[in-house]
């Protein structure tokens, strides 16, 4: 996919709130951390129980950012 091709050329990717569950799908957040809006975080670890959860405003490790939502946004881009 683009993403991944976009990744092996040096891309960082991120996620906001929910976008988190499109990266964990493709596969994109094996491996790492990440976190998304305290709502679907339930859902989210049933969904992919692999994937480690932080219950943080922002995550970024390595080259995934996820953000909470909100002014948790804001934070991460800082």
């Amino acid at each position: 996919s683009w993403i991944r091709k976009s990744l092996r050329g040096g891309a960082h990717i991120g996620a906001v709130a929910d976008a988190a569950f499109f990266l964990a799908r493709a596969g994109l957040l094996d491996g790492h951390a990440c976190t998304l809006h305290w709502t679907s975080q339930a859902a989210f670890t049933e969904a992919f129980p692999d994937i480690e959860l932080r219950r943080d405003l922002f995550v970024i490790d390595r080259k995934r950012f996820t953000s909470a939502g909100g002014v948790g946004s804001l934070d991460m881009m800082l």
